[in-house]
């Protein structure tokens, strides 16, 4: 009965959107059908290979993450709605879909070979080439486009989900699952042309590889993912690159140094080779990273040079607005405040227009919900000794904040915040501290004095003395 209420369901909804795609082809150009058609293209796509990825393990999280498939593509489409009608067109967005409309056209009228579009190259040219392969096979209908991105962002976030619910012990899971599906900031931001979508996409590549990694699953998979996830993220953003390693290279310290599981230990020598090629691997990317920052100064220190990627960074995003002054970085006493207020704007006292209150009301929920669930902060020292990733996530959450805590324009900041989102989520998501209400029932639920129970078989004079 089950089966046949989701076999007419599924009909039903197919149904529909083939009435609705015959009504908007009649109605509509294929800037707004071609895009809307895609979504059930790249759901019979995306779904199944959403089963498939959760089969050992997660497969009680693919309801809650194919609902949050649809909910991305709502984002998508807000996110569109958004671009073209309150932002004018006026949009990093729109400049990388001309640039890849003129790709795309010339691949298909054989002026450049499919080969050379494809996006082998770094920052602005990266992005064109890759908005150029995308409409290659679309057309040119920027929905569609934004759909795909789309695409990329949801798949970003099911890789950071499961690399979460396996590398942290006791993670409540389908509450991470729920939370990261139907997060305002994962849901609409990463969900356009950009680089916000194709960057969560390389980070949860790259999570998904130090997960596997530190916990020697599949360790050689993991290194190869990790590289692959690394090499996405400073394709477009050299610095983010940096942040990302840093946070795997103290993750694998601790897991070497402090873990000692027997399985491990029975590993021992693989282990320790595939952490110390992990390292040469990360310390290499970090390094052509620190050589390849295109700075104003080329013999500027490696911090200058960072703080002046991310100032022109910040110079050539435009959308966004809401300008405010940034905490300065030149004390170091004042970087953990301005870490919070990177991770924390915008606050209520910080909303100056209808843009900045639904980011403000997002942000205020998830320091309530930090609060009212303090007892699952209270176990961080504990989790994070037992949880590499967790550490790992820590390092690149506060990174993050400080490396971004130079941007002065608030839209730029909510949407660059959203590559870190679901590292924030897995403090909500921590097993819970006993009150202390529970340890006391704990304890008196505890006999005194345990019997004594003879091992039977025990031939030791000891047992045959209690016989």
């Amino acid at each position: 009965m089950h089966l046949e209420r989701r076999e007419v369901l599924v009909g039903s909804l197919l149904v529909g959107t083939l009435v609705s795609l015959g009504v908007l082809i009649n109605r509509a150009s294929y800037e707004l059908w071609g895009g809307l058609l895609l979504i059930p293209l790249l759901a019979v796509a995306s779904l199944p290979l959403l089963r498939w990825f959760l089969r050992r393990g997660l497969s009680h999280l693919y309801p809650v993450l194919a609902a949050g498939f649809f909910l991305k593509m709502g984002g998508a489409i807000l996110r569109f709605y958004v671009f073209s009608k309150i932002y004018g067109g006026q949009a990093d967005s729109g400049y990388y879909y001309g640039k890849g409309v003129d790709i795309a056209a010339a691949v298909h009228a054989g002026r450049i070979s499919f080969w050379s579009a494809l996006p082998f190259a770094r920052e602005l040219t990266f992005m064109n080439r890759l908005t150029g392969t995308v409409l290659t096979f679309t057309g040119p209908t920027q929905l569609g486009a934004f759909i795909v991105f789309a695409t990329f962002g949801y798949w970003g976030m099911v890789f950071l989900v499961a690399a979460g619910c396996r590398a942290v012990p006791g993670l409540d899971q389908r509450r991470y699952a729920l939370l990261c599906c139907l997060a305002p900031t994962l849901v609409f931001w990463p969900s356009s042309i950009g680089k916000e979508a194709w960057i969560l996409f390389a980070i949860g590549i790259f999570s998904l590889g130090v997960s596997r990694l530190l916990r020697w699953d599949r360790a050689l998979l993991g290194l190869c993912l990790a590289v692959a996830g690394g090499l996405g993220i400073g394709a477009v953003r050299i610095h983010l690159s940096v942040v990302f390693v840093a946070g795997a290279a103290v993750a694998f310290v601790q897991g070497l140094v402090l873990q000692s599981s027997s399985r491990v230990a029975l590993r021992k020598g693989r282990a320790a080779l595939l952490t110390v090629a992990a390292i040469v691997v990360m310390a290499v990317l970090a390094y052509f990273a620190a050589r390849r920052l295109q700075a104003g100064n080329p013999n500027g220190d490696f911090f200058t040079n960072v703080d002046s990627a991310l100032n022109r960074a910040s110079t050539l995003s435009q959308e966004g607005g809401s300008s405010y002054t940034p905490v300065s970085t030149k004390n170091p006493l004042l970087w953990p405040w301005a870490i919070f207020r990177t991770l924390t704007r915008p606050l209520p006292i910080d909303i100056k227009g209808v843009t900045t209150l639904l980011p403000a009301a997002e942000t205020s929920l998830f320091l309530a919900a930090l609060v009212v669930g303090y007892r699952r902060l209270t176990g961080l020292r504990r989790a994070l000794r037992e949880s590499p990733y967790l550490t790992y996530a820590l390092v690149c959450t506060l990174l993050f904040g400080l490396v971004f805590s130079s941007f002065g324009n608030l839209g730029i900041l909510v949407r660059q915040r959203s590559l870190v989102a679901a590292f924030l989520m897995l403090a909500l998501c921590l097993p819970k501290t006993p009150s202390r209400a529970e340890r006391e029932a704990l304890l008196l639920s505890k006999p005194l004095h345990a019997p004594d129970q003879p091992d039977q078989g025990d031939d030791t004079p000891a047992a045959a003395s209690r016989a």
